[in-house]
């Protein structure tokens, strides 16, 4: 079963760039992920790849098979 953990911010954590889609959109999209995820501190340690990762500049949410 998958789970969904949401963070909402109150102001934008990183901006959009280069045209939607684009290879430098989707560029800034991962390397924004990756930051987000080395910033978490989760114990125990749970595998979270980018991948599972969906933000927006306001909203981060992590998709995955998620267990006590």
């Amino acid at each position: 079963m998958q789970s969904e953990v949401e963070f909402r911010f109150s102001h934008d954590i990183f901006a959009d760039t280069g045209a939607l889609y684009s290879e430098d959109y989707i560029a800034n999209r991962l390397a924004e992920k990756v930051a987000f995820l080395q910033k978490l501190d989760i114990t125990p340690h749970v595998d979270i790849t980018p991948d599972q990762v969906v933000m927006t500049p306001s909203r981060a949410s992590i998709v995955g098979n998620f267990a006590e």
